[in-house]
């Protein structure tokens, strides 16, 4: 599945020294037309639609950050194969976001705070794909919102570039622990060497250090 929310993190790095991945593209779209076909057999058209996305993001997202197109088949041909699913389906008419978040993403002043571009109403939208990415259940999507919504807070309160935000990444380690339970966080502060206590509660961590918040020396 399109790791998207990976990928779009990876936006403000340049790649201008990078060679193109494009090979990478080309073996997940063909694991994406090979989950379409087996979909299609079964008659799971459901699936077959949510493959196509998969297929339209990843190829979308190689257009805007390579200016090439990758793939056996053109976007606008993808396009017309998810139209028509939905006309048939009944399922609500899907929307590639890819370009428009790559745009806002990639604006100088954001390059640092890579969620703060997210609108409040679109969390959940981006959480989703995340949890469809790494085919999680649907109980982890809280833990994946209030994740996006720390990190964003954070950055939108936070003026200070000594300060950091560490998030503890042992839930990592299997797909079990993977967004299973809250996340915790840890501000540092680079110049002075101090940092907080691990918590759950950044808004705990924000107001500990809320006197350092705006300190630009």
């Amino acid at each position: 599945m399109l790791r998207f929310h990976t990928m779009m993190l990876a936006v403000a790095e340049k790649k201008d020294d990078r060679e193109i991945p494009k090979a990478l593209y080309e073996h997940a779209l063909i694991h994406c037309y090979q989950s379409v076909s087996l979909f299609f057999e079964m008659g799971l058209l459901h699936d077959v639609h949510q493959s196509l996305i998969c297929v339209i993001d990843l190829q979308t997202l190689f257009r805007v950050l390579y200016q090439q197109d990758v793939g056996s088949k053109s976007i606008d041909e993808i396009q017309r194969n998810i139209r028509e699913i939905e006309k048939e389906t009944g399922i609500p008419p899907y929307e590639c976001i890819v370009e428009s978040t790559y745009n806002e993403l990639s604006k100088p002043q954001d390059s640092t705070k890579p969620w703060v571009a997210v609108k409040d109403e679109d969390i959940e939208l981006y959480a989703i794909k995340i949890l469809e990415a790494y085919d999680l259940p649907e109980t982890r999507l809280i833990h994946i919102m209030n994740d996006i919504k720390a990190h964003k807070l954070f950055y939108e309160k936070c003026n200070n570039p000594d300060l950091l935000l560490f998030l503890d990444r042992t839930h990592e380690q299997t797909k079990n622990t993977f967004y299973a339970s809250k996340m915790r966080y840890l501000i540092h502060n680079k110049k002075s060497g101090m940092e907080s206590q691990w918590s759950t509660d950044i808004n705990h961590l924000l107001d500990e250090f809320s006197l350092l918040m705006n300190n630009k020396n």
